[in-house]
């Protein structure tokens, strides 16, 4: 199985490493990428107490108490990240009432990955399309990292703590495409509605310069997440073309998505479902009944998680 590579928070330059976490051809593209998503306020920039809470966990020195008295001085998101850690999805047999006792049942890890998710829900509110609605991306997402969760602890894979709001994640790069580039996402997705055979990844490059995968890959960078946040979100559409030590990440997402999409959770343009075979059997090393078993489970995790998400 692959193993990915240490953490690395520092911001890649644009040399040969950012081209090939960006799946990008050449600097002109890395460019697009960054003005367009530097032309979205909303997007662009993280909010204070986001980046707060993520300079705090960069910090060696950092204790419990530094992050408890960081969210506790929010109380939105406080009450936020409550609310996930009270969901059915961890599991906690008894109600946790403060961020300190939620820090000693989950972790430092955890509960930053929490907080940072719980600050991002608002990018994905916003007018519906014909074809595009930002809550469904959101439900699906939702769905995506719950099952990612399960198959990183399944696998007992390394960053199994990421697995989650990486989930969250992987689609942001759709919801660039659709403030900045509406109208030719759209005319993508008409194509796609027309020839359901075409690679949309494809069409995305055809009609806006770009994927919603590179665009994704590009925000984490721009943000300041790991490398492999960006292998993840980069590739989870073709893990086998990530670097190898980079593989895993993205094919759990991978096979979460496929999941999440046969549950019929969320947003979702394909209308043919193919199981990624090779990925779940040779990369993974996954049993089929597992797979089978998550498909059947996934509706009702989905339901009793959803509105601590919502």
């Amino acid at each position: 199985m692959s193993t990915e590579a240490k953490k690395d928070n520092k911001p890649q330059t644009d040399e040969d490493p950012l081209l090939q976490i960006i799946h990008a051809k050449d600097d002109q593209q890395l460019k697009y990428l960054k003005d367009t998503i530097n032309s979205l306020s909303n997007i662009a920039t993280l909010p204070v107490i986001t980046l707060q809470v993520m300079k705090l966990l960069d910090d060696p020195d950092a204790k419990a108490k530094d992050l408890q008295d960081l969210i506790s001085n929010d109380p939105a998101l406080g009450a936020k990240v409550l609310k996930v850690v009270n969901s059915p999805f961890y599991g906690i047999p008894r109600t946790i009432s403060s961020i300190e006792r939620a820090i000693i049942s989950l972790g430092l890890k955890t509960l930053r990955n929490i907080a940072i998710a719980a600050s991002l829900t608002k990018m994905f509110k916003g007018k519906s399309s014909p074809h595009i609605n930002p809550t469904d991306i959101w439900n699906h997402s939702i769905a995506v990292a719950i099952v990612s969760k399960q198959i990183a602890d399944h696998i007992d894979f390394e960053y199994a703590d990421d697995t989650f709001l990486i989930g969250l994640l992987h689609n942001l790069g759709i919801i660039i495409e659709y403030q900045a580039h509406n109208t030719h996402l759209i005319q993508a997705v008409d194509a796609l509605k027309l020839n359901p055979e075409e690679d949309f990844l494809q069409l995305e490059y055809s009609f806006i310069g770009a994927n919603h995968q590179q665009f994704g890959a590009m925000l984490s960078v721009l943000w300041g997440f790991p490398v492999h946040f960006a292998y993840a979100i980069g590739y989870h559409h073709n893990p086998l073309q990530a670097s190898t030590e980079y593989q895993t990440l993205p094919a759990i997402i991978n096979v979460a998505d496929y999941i999440t999409k046969t549950a019929k959770i969320g947003f979702n343009l394909d209308s043919h479902i193919q199981q990624p075979t090779t990925i779940i059997k040779d990369l993974l090393n996954i049993d089929q009944n597992y797979i089978d078993q998550l498909i059947e489970e996934l509706p009702d995790l989905y339901a009793a998680n959803r509105s601590a998400l919502a």
